[in-house]
């Protein structure tokens, strides 16, 4: 059987993870269509005014650049998914072109489906969102307008990442064997080297330093963004070093519990792999809820702002969600040998559980800090509507919160699936 042709038939044989694969295609091509239309779009970006032009075009940029990260995250999920059928054309004789063909075929599939329908998504959304929002701005316009600017902006960052998936496929089909070999030995480095050690104390205290400013400072948004800035620094230490530090020093606490051990130490690990998202979305978040705090007088930005906010939070919690699951694939023999060792499906669902608890809370709890004290400010300052600063706020725990509770079953299934003991 040729490769193309075996690819076509495995490509049917494993639909729903392919079809997983490709609506997240789908989700990142209707974003990136429907951002730049928007901020090519005078009605919402005010051509008569450059600087908040280019405010807005930043904004829609750090959006399509997250949500092609979504591409990248979801590609990787796939690829971790094809190891049976790389190994069937690597035990049949496969070379590396083999290999590489046979992603090549299965991707350029899934992307001519689901590009057309992810640009066809997005036409259909952006007349609704034109038709919520222009009577509030009291613009008429045509709200099927397509702009040739914001599509040309679309078509080359499609071509971009389509690119970027085609050369991260070849890349895996040619370092397979190596990574394999290597694998075991990779998942053990988790030391750091650092040149400077700083201490844990000075991360929490950069880190609580804002939430004094907030208090201390008058209600300025621009003060506001300047002591987030310094916060974000606290912030990273928090991920780096503190709370894996804390999560340690539980972990010796916790020696003979059967679950809380386990728990803490894939936490633990699971932290590390996710910083950088992690990061991200809490950096996201906290600078986004100052800009809307800087803007809350100007509708037309509040808007993009706001867009900004709900597409960023979503597309990057489903992007732990595939991160979650990608540590968690990894983790099949792990739960298997604790199966071995008398751990029942109930003992192992409670380690899942409280390991994605942990997560989750983190992520959580770190941005909610500082936003609610902006909020609270602004709000006790008359500067602001106390249901708008709940709804934003609230927005972003439900999304994190659904995608912890999706997150928990998709690893579920993954690495206890087909076992009931």
């Amino acid at each position: 059987m040729g490769t193309m042709k075996f690819a076509l038939r495995m490509l049917k044989a494993d639909f729903q993870k392919n079809l997983f694969y490709g609506g997240s295609l789908v989700f990142s091509t209707a974003v990136v269509f429907v951002f730049f239309n928007m901020t090519a779009n005078p009605n919402y970006s005010g051509m008569t005014d450059m600087s908040k032009t280019s405010f807005s075009m930043v904004l829609a940029l750090v959006v399509v650049v997250i949500a092609m990260v979504l591409a990248f995250f979801a590609n990787s999920y796939y690829l971790n998914s094809k190891t049976k059928e790389l190994a069937i054309e690597t035990i049949s004789g496969g070379s590396v072109l083999t290999l590489a063909n046979f992603l090549l075929t299965q991707n350029m599939v899934i992307m001519l489906f689901a590009i057309p329908f992810g640009l066809g998504l997005g036409y259909l959304v952006i007349p609704l969102i034109n038709m919520i929002l222009y009577p509030q701005m009291g613009v008429t316009a045509p709200v099927w307008q397509v702009y040739g600017s914001g599509l040309g902006y679309t078509i080359v960052s499609l071509v971009t990442e389509m690119v970027w998936l085609v050369v991260i496929d070849t890349g895996y089909a040619y370092r397979t064997e190596v990574k394999d070999l290597l694998e075991a030995e990779h998942t053990l480095q988790n030391k750091e080297k650092v040149a400077i050690r700083i201490p844990s104390v000075v991360f929490l205290a950069i880190y609580l330093l804002p939430v004094v400013l907030f208090l201390v400072l008058e209600v300025n948004s621009d003060l506001y963004l300047a002591s987030a800035f310094i916060g974000l620094f606290g912030i990273s230490g928090m991920l780096k070093k503190v709370l894996p530090g804390l999560i340690m020093r539980l972990e010796k606490r916790y020696l003979n519990h059967k679950h809380r051990l386990p728990a803490l130490g894939n936490l633990h690990h699971l932290i590390k792999q996710l910083t950088i998202l992690m990061m991200t979305i809490i950096f996201a978040v906290t600078l986004l809820v100052c800009f809307m705090s800087s803007y809350i007088n100007d509708f037309r930005q509040l808007v993009i702002i706001v867009m900004s906010y709900v597409v960023l939070t979503i597309l990057i919690a489903v992007s732990i969600v595939y991160k979650v699951l990608i540590e968690a694939a990894k983790r099949k023999k792990s739960f298997l040998h604790m199966k071995m060792l008398g751990y029942v499906t109930a003992d192992l669902k409670q380690i899942i559980a409280e390991e994605l608890i942990g997560l989750f809370s983190i992520i959580i709890i770190l941005p909610m800090i500082y936003v609610g004290l902006i909020f609270a400010r602004f709000c006790m300052a008359g500067l602001m509507d106390g249901r708008f600063a709940i709804g934003i706020s609230a927005f972003y725990m439900g999304v994190i919160l659904l995608s912890g509770v999706l997150s928990y079953f998709l690893y579920v299934h993954l690495v206890l699936k087909g076992g009931s003991r």
